[in-house]
């Protein structure tokens, strides 16, 4: 299954997760050094074994840090926040005031973590997938992960388009890094709309600044071909869960002929989840496109092994693909 590593793991597992995670399909390990949030989260998925939360904060040295508490606890964060950013200023003026400290909290960076959990079997590969959201910290999460850095298939990170927290590392600092590091960018969550600046900003139009969103980078077609068959799926998988369903496909007719075998001969439920995601995506096509509709049974009979199911019998074959 993916292994996950979520730093800054507030309100639970990210939604581009929320699919697998709930048909325990990956292991999330994550990360949430503000104690009442931690506590939450641990007593929230306390009976979940692909759940575990650690009361640490990762970064690119090993140290004991404060934390600094805003009214708005999700705006925690290891850096100071710039109460003159358009962010604290005018976007979100009542967030960025500061309520308390958190006094001594460990911190670690990544690659002593997973050697430390691998060493003790807790881990028996380093994670494949990152996520870090720790306002204005997360180049210094990157930059932990060390040798490590090269496990990853994917990273979602927070980025910063204006100075919201001081010392924090923007946009083109985590660009420059992961373009450095073999990774690229694959989308932004942003659709047009930034934080408006006035009341004056009407609906089904584009308007605001972007003052932070989340970045998706990935890597190129080279290290996912280096991939194992039966590695293949976690990245299928992840790719269907964050707006990549093109690329997702476009990986599969690389690699057909060994996908179609791993399918016919492997009994997964991951497995059973790209078909779920393939099928759902490639019915869209039916009433837009008689060729890319065709195009996708084609490819899908190539890929599964079996007639795409249509008419009446296409939710009635989707609806049993996850039923025990």
């Amino acid at each position: 299954m993916p292994t996950v590593f979520d730093v800054g793991a507030r309100y639970g597992p990210h939604p581009s997760w929320s699919q697998l995670f709930g048909k325990d399909l990956c292991i999330i390990h994550a990360f949430e050094p503000e104690i009442e949030e931690y506590r939450w989260l641990e007593n929230m998925f306390s009976n979940n074994g692909n759940y575990s939360i650690a009361n640490i904060g990762l970064g690119h040295a090993n140290a004991t840090m404060a934390l600094n508490i805003q009214r708005h606890q999700g705006q925690a964060s290891f850096l100071t926040p710039n109460l003159g950013s358009n962010w604290f200023r005018v976007a979100r003026p009542d967030d960025g005031i500061t309520s308390g400290r958190q006094e001594n909290i460990r911190v670690v960076r990544a690659e002593d973590y997973i050697d430390d959990c691998m060493n003790s079997q807790i881990l028996t590969n380093p994670p494949q997938f990152l996520k870090t959201d720790t306002e204005g910290y997360d180049l210094n999460v990157i930059i932990g992960f060390g040798r490590h850095l090269e496990s990853l298939y994917a990273i979602r990170t927070e980025v910063l388009f204006s100075q919201a927290y001081n010392n924090a590392s923007d946009f083109g600092e985590i660009h420059h890094y992961l373009l450095n590091n073999k990774f690229r960018l694959a989308n932004l969550d942003y659709n047009g709309c930034g934080d408006a600046q006035s009341f004056y900003a009407p609906p089904n139009t584009a308007y605001g600044i972007l003052n932070a969103t989340e970045a998706l980078y990935i890597r190129e077609d080279d290290y996912y071909d280096r991939l194992s068959t039966e590695q293949l799926p976690m990245l299928i998988a992840f790719l269907f869960c964050n707006r990549l369903c093109d690329y997702a496909v476009y990986l599969l007719e690389r690699r057909s002929d060994e996908f179609s075998k791993l399918y016919s001969t492997v009994n997964s439920q991951l497995l059973t989840f790209i078909e779920h995601e393939f099928l759902v995506y490639g019915k869209k096509f039916e009433n837009f496109s008689k060729w890319h509709y065709s195009g996708c049974k084609e490819l899908y009979q190539c890929i599964f092994n079996r007639t795409f199911p249509e008419m009446h019998q296409f939710y009635r074959y989707l609806n049993t693909l996850f039923v025990a």
